[in-house]
């Protein structure tokens, strides 16, 4: 499980990166839970 938040957060991390608004960055957070959910985490 951790594994899989850590992967979580490095792809949170890149996306941030790329992204200057606020709004993209909560976006990217809210896709990330629903993935996270569907796996069943």
């Amino acid at each position: 499980m951790s594994r899989v938040v850590g992967l979580r957060g490095i792809i949170l991390k890149k996306y941030i990166n790329t992204t200057d608004s606020k709004s993209d960055q909560i976006i990217a957070e809210n896709v990330l839970n629903k993935i996270s959910q569907r796996i069943g985490l």
